[in-house]
This record gives C-alpha cells, structure tokens and sequence, in this order.
C-alpha cells in the first residue's frame, strides 16, 4: 500500500461524500421548510445537510475502500509481472 493509493482513494471518498451531502441534504432540507417564517430559515437546510452527511458517509467509505483495493491490486499485479 503506497501513499499515493491512500491519496487518491481519500480524494474519491471526499468527490463522494460532499457533493452528496450537499445535494442530498439540501434537497431534504428544503422539505423541512413549513409555514410562512420557514421559507426564511436557514435552519432546516444546515439539519438536511448535517443528517444527509451522516447517511453518506457510509456509501462514500464504501467507494474509498474499493479505490484503494482497486489500486493495491493493480500494484501487486504489475510487481509479480516486472
């Protein structure tokens, strides 16, 4: 396992997991949003974004691991063939 693996499988967790919880939980968060002063608030969209970025994270660590197994394997492979 190399640094440079551990780098792009941390880059391809965060390329998950925050464009995810931002659309995601904005999304939600707009369905928070009730009355009149709701529309207003602020509130509803941070506990959309804050509950999505809990339910992504696990997807996202998913990915990460398969990167980073991905990469390991290719770099086994290529050190048995040199």
């Amino acid at each position: 396992m190399t640094r440079r693996n551990l780098r792009v499988a941390a880059a391809v967790f965060f390329l998950v997991w925050v464009p995810a919880t931002l659309w995601r939980g904005i999304e939600i968060g707009r369905t928070f949003r009730i009355g009149g002063q709701g529309q207003r608030s602020v509130t509803p969209l941070v506990e959309g974004v804050i509950q999505m970025a809990f339910v992504m994270l696990a997807p996202a660590l998913l990915v990460g691991l398969l990167v980073l197994a991905l990469l390991n394997w290719r770099a086994e492979r290529r050190a048995r063939t040199h």
